[in-house]
Formats: structure tokens, sequence, C-alpha cells
């Protein structure tokens, strides 16, 4: 099945995802279990593994038990449990390795297995590489009896990790707004979570989807639009301060605002920093290389230098990881705050935010006023695998004598507009993501980039 891949290869940077039950059949899993014990060595801790509410999650995560014991390698399953919960346990306490299984949120039939490092980080590249050579040849090495590891179930991770956000936010401040908030838990773990929380910062919650539903981790867009509007009809008819929503596995967030008005993606990034820095003078902030102009603006106002960074979370980890770096915002919902943690955690966020909401003493939408209206164009351009490459060094010729970015794929600035030209790991195709200061401009510069690349496919 995998050969059908280019290469063969079976990680997508530190995540391995598959249709259920076939592609990623508890046989196969168990096989990938052995091979994470013989490429890790059985010294050192056991492997942590924890998963999303999903039946098919948990038959994975009893396959994945199964192939790395007998290889003899301890395990200590969490359970259910958001990835940033996850992340921050490895981080206090680290461990040999750790994989969270849960289902995609994008296809209703495929499944992800995402791998740790036993400091919470990603799983390295090279490791990864060894997995992938062990599960594909035959006669993984297995343990004797007495050798075969044992599963243990740790207890006390939530507590502690509700803890240390109480310890990361200023509750008087908090408390002294004496907020009043919505949050859509999207039937997430996070419900298990927040309550206490939001308990001891005397907030007045109003919880939609506040329980684990394995039917809902997996949302067409058109399913997460209506979320956000019914999130906008609540706050509105209630008279909140803010309304939140978390992502299922706890990672990304999404904003209304006092009047209704829903940020996501750039607009949220916009937003987020903005109110950061209202109230910090860091010497730097880091963002991805398709970050919204006006976060250089915001930057540049206030003295700030932004570092880009490569658009995936890794980068952003990597970035959080710089001592000089306080905070991480990225365009997908995700933010770092380094004094808590190295990864997104919609969680942390969604409670920093109030701290810097409540120091503000300003409704949302008024801070919110002054956000630039420049327009976004986005296109897909398909491109046959073998042909990826040519295009990619035609690409970096042809914009050798222009401003640009190679951070990832190839940025190309101009004074009015900007384009992202990004080839797609897993997919024949280059995505271009284009800001301008009007949507013609955007559109013209992401169109002529498109039309240069159908041109250079077709070369020989």
């Amino acid at each position: 099945i995998w050969t059908d891949r280019v290469g063969g290869e079976l990680f997508t940077k530190s995540r391995i995802s598959g249709v259920i039950n076939w592609e990623l059949s508890p046989e196969f899993v168990s096989k990938i279990g052995a091979a994470l014990g013989a490429a890790l060595g059985t010294d050192g801790g056991p492997l942590v593994i924890s998963r999303d509410p999903d039946r098919a999650s948990q038959i994975t995560a009893r396959a994945l038990f199964c192939g790395a014991m007998s290889a003899g390698l301890d395990v200590e399953d969490l359970r259910i449990a958001p990835i940033p919960t996850v992340r921050q346990y490895l981080a206090k306490n680290p461990k040999k390795a750790g994989v969270h299984i849960r289902k995609s949120p994008y296809y209703p039939n495929k499944q992800d297995l995402i791998f740790f490092n036993g400091d919470g980080t990603d799983l390295p590249t090279k490791v990864c590489r060894k997995i992938e050579q062990l599960v594909m040849r035959e006669g993984i090495p297995r343990a004797e009896y007495e050798k075969l590891g044992r599963l243990t179930r740790p207890a006390g991770i939530i507590e502690d990790y509700r803890r240390r956000i109480l310890e990361h936010i200023d509750i008087g401040a908090i408390r002294r707004a004496k907020f009043k908030i919505v949050m859509d838990y999207q039937f997430g773990a996070a419900a298990q979570v927040m309550p206490p929380i939001h308990e001891r910062v005397g907030a007045e919650v109003l919880a939609l989807n506040a329980y684990v539903d394995p039917n809902h981790l997996t949302k067409t867009r058109e399913e997460r639009e209506q979320g956000f509007r019914q999130l906008a009809a609540v706050v509105k008819t209630l008279g909140a301060d803010v309304g939140f929503a978390i992502d299922p596995v706890g990672e990304r967030l999404t904003i209304c605002d006092d009047e209704g008005n829903i940020y996501q993606d750039n607009k949220l990034l916009y937003l987020v920093t903005k109110l950061y820095l209202m109230h910090h003078t860091p010497e730097t902030i880091a963002v991805p290389i398709s970050a919204t102009m006006g976060v250089n603006f915001l930057a540049r106002d206030r003295g700030v230098r932004v570092v880009h960074t490569r658009d995936e979370h890794l980068a952003m980890m990597e970035a959080a990881l710089n001592p000089e770096i306080p905070y991480v915002g990225g365009t997908r919902g995700g933010f770092i705050f380094t004094n808590f943690g190295f990864a997104c955690d919609a969680m942390f966020a969604a409670m920093k935010i109030l701290e810097l909401l409540a120091r503000t003493n300003k409704p949302l939408s008024e801070i919110a006023e002054d956000m630039p209206d420049f327009k976004w164009v986005e296109l897909k351009v398909q491109c046959p695998w073998h042909a990826k490459g040519r295009v990619m060094r035609r690409l970096i010729e042809y914009t050798e004598d222009k401003a640009r970015e190679v951070i990832d794929g190839v940025r190309v600035i101009r004074s009015n507009a900007w384009v992202l030209v990004l080839p797609d790991a897993e997919f024949p195709v280059f995505h271009l993501v284009a800001e301008g200061k009007t949507e013609k401009d955007a559109r013209d510069i992401a169109e002529e980039y498109a039309e240069l690349i159908e041109k250079w496919q077709r070369e020989e």
C-alpha cells in the first residue's frame, strides 16, 4: 500500500496518516509499534501513548501497545488527552517518546499518528526514517519473555496541566474583569480540562459542545463555518465579552468579539499580536512566512523585530525554543507563549488572551478597529510529481533578482502585494497564497505565478 507514495515514504514530517483499518490496520500499526521499540531501544523510559475519543483510535492505541511491548518497550497509556497536555507532560517528565492517535480533522475515513520526542517536541526526522526502514523490512527484533514491556496508566496529568496554566496567568486581573465568555469545545477533550480553570478565575461561562463525541471530530469547511456562526450568535445574544472555539485536539483557536465578529487565521494573528504588543515589548517575535503584512506594521511601529519561520508547526516550535523569542504567532489559530510552553496550545492561549484583554480594559471589537483590510487570494496549481523539482528550480532562477524570501517555498515581495509559492509535501500540487493592498493586487500576482508554474511544468 505504502509504496504508492513518493519513494514509499511512511512519514510526513513526524506524522503517519492513512485510511482507518486498511492502510492503518491493527496488524500494520502493531508493526509500527515494534519498529518504534527497535529503533529507540528499551533503555531511558517508557513510550507515552494518548488518543482522541474515536473508537478507531482506541483500536489503534491497543495495536500500538502490543507492538511496542513485544519489542520490550514499556508503555504509559494516557488515554484520552488533548495534544498540548501530552506535550506538557513530556516536557516536565521526559520519556522515551510519545505518540498521539487522532481521527483526521479533514477526512472521515483517515487517522493520524503524531510522534513526539521524549521531551514533547516532534520526533526527529532521522528517527522517523529509522522506524520507516524497520517497518518496510521483515524480521523486526522482538524481546524475550523476561524483557517484554509493561503497561501503566499514570494519574494526575490533567490536574498538573491545570495547575501550570494557573501559575502562568494573572488570576487577579481576570477575576476583576468579571468576564462573560462563551466556550465552544467542538466536542474535544478540552471540555474535560477547562471548566475548573474558569471557575478559579471567576469567569461566567456558557459552554457549547462541551462533551466528548467521536462522531463530531471530523468536519467539513461548511460545518466548521456553521459552528462559528452559532458561536457569534450566542455571543451577541448573551452580550458576552468574547467567545472562543478550541479545536478537538486543543491546539488551534478561533475568537469571536463582543459584536459577533469572527477572527481566524491571519486576522486572528493580527489581533492577538496587537494585544500582546500592547502589554509586552520584546526585541523579537516570530511568525510564519505566510503571515499578514499587518504584523510587520505592528512590530515596526513598536520597534520589534519579526523573524519569519517555515509555514508549519515544527518551525514555530523551533523558534519557540529560542530564549530571545517570547511569542510565536501562527496563521492557522496556533499560538505559543514561550514562558509556558514550546508548542501551540489553544487552552493556554485562551486564558492568556483573557488576561491581556483584562489588562487592556477595552472591548475586543474596539481593539480590532484598526485592523488593515488587506485582501487574500489562494490558488492551487496541479503539478505532476516528476515536474515539481524542475518547477522549483525555474522559480528560484526566475526570482533571483527580485525581492524574495526562500525560508519555505519562495515568497516574492512587491510594494503592493506578495505571493508565497509552496510545493505540497503530500500531493502533486503547488499552493499559492497572495496578499495585497487590494484584491486586484493579490489576484494579479497570484495568477502571474500560477501561469508560470503551468508553463514550467510543460517544459522538457
